[in-house]
């Protein structure tokens, strides 16, 4: 056995660390979407949803909960979250490159699946874009479902294209 096997966790952020979560974003952003949805779309959405002051809002007006993703102490990405009634809505889940593959996510959707069970919240959702196919391929080893589709207009012509997905929580 590997006594320095890699330690990974899911810690609740604060709001004054919105300046650390929206540098993650724009670093996470910038190297995996614009091939999925083209360059003004990611600088139009950063700027609208993952900037500090965005992220600020949104914890303070929105109950929108950030979570980051320690590897071995670092932070290497992101989570947000808001409870819906009896669901959970997983509002952002991100990653940083060279973190993928390493039982990070699979460790954020169980958090947030005890998470659920404590609050006896039925299921967890989350929008995931439509061309973002090896995300969609990690949902669904995850356990999500695609439930349907959603095209939302963002504002200046932008639309967010998306798979609802959810996981039941039993």
């Amino acid at each position: 056995m590997d006594e320095h096997k890699n330690q990974i966790a899911v810690v609740q952020a604060r709001l004054d660390e919105t300046p650390l979560l929206s540098a993650m974003a724009y670093e996470i952003w910038r190297e995996h979407f614009p091939p999925i949805v083209g360059q003004a779309t990611v600088d139009y959405l950063l700027d609208k949803i993952q900037s500090s002051e965005a992220m600020a809002h949104q914890i303070r007006e929105e109950n929108i909960v950030y979570y980051f993703l320690t590897f071995n102490g670092e932070k290497v990405g992101y989570m947000a979250v808001r409870v819906e009634g009896d669901v959970l809505f997983l509002s952002k889940f991100y990653l940083k490159k060279e973190f993928r593959g390493k039982g990070i996510a699979r460790t954020g959707m169980n958090y947030f699946e005890d998470f659920c069970r404590q609050r006896q919240l039925k299921k967890i959702y989350l929008h995931v874009n439509r061309k973002n196919l090896g995300v969609i391929k990690i949902y669904e080893k995850l356990g999500l479902k695609n439930v349907g589709a959603e095209v939302t207009e963002m504002g200046h012509g932008f639309v967010m294209d998306d798979y609802v997905m959810e996981k039941v929580i039993s």
